[in-house]
Parts: C-alpha cells; sequence; structure tokens
C-alpha cells in the first residue's frame, strides 16, 4: 500500500490483524478541552481493510465477516485504490 510522506512515495504492507479503539466505560464523562466523547451503542465494531484481493471487514478479534454485511459496500469511499 502506498504511503505519502511529504513529496516521497513509500510502499508497505499492512499488519495482519489491526486492534480497534474499545470504549472505555465511566461514571460521567471527563471535562475539559481536547476530549471526544462517543456513545456506547449495542452492535458491532468492525475494521475495513482494503487491499489488493479486495475490501472486507474484520471483526475487532480479527474473525472475516465481510459475507455478513454486504450492505455496507456501497456506502464504502472509493475515491483511492488499493
Amino acid at each position: 500500500m502506498p504511503l505519502v510522506f511529504g513529496h516521497v512515495v513509500a510502499s508497505c504492507s499492512l499488519p495482519r490483524l489491526l486492534q480497534p479503539c474499545l470504549h472505555s466505560p465511566a461514571a460521567k464523562p471527563p471535562g475539559g478541552a481536547g476530549w471526544l466523547h462517543e456513545i456506547k451503542h449495542d452492535g458491532f465494531r468492525m475494521l475495513v481493510r482494503r487491499d489488493a484481493s479486495g475490501v472486507r471487514l474484520f471483526t475487532r478479534n480479527g474473525h472475516d465477516w465481510t459475507g455478513r454485511f454486504p450492505s455496507v459496500f456501497p456506502v464504502l469511499p472509493r475515491s483511492r485504490k488499493a
């Protein structure tokens, strides 16, 4: 996958498994500037992986669930080549 650093383009491969950020439950959200809050909804936290073999969806435990969510693919960005 090409990476662009200024005017230099480098190539690297994706790690076999990426870990998504998980929520941290708290009694109340922290105050002050610089915090981003996310409401915990029921559902799945998925990672989208796009490489030369295509686009796939993975669970946070690395299970390929591409076939379970075919309706997601029409809304995925297609502006960049793998």
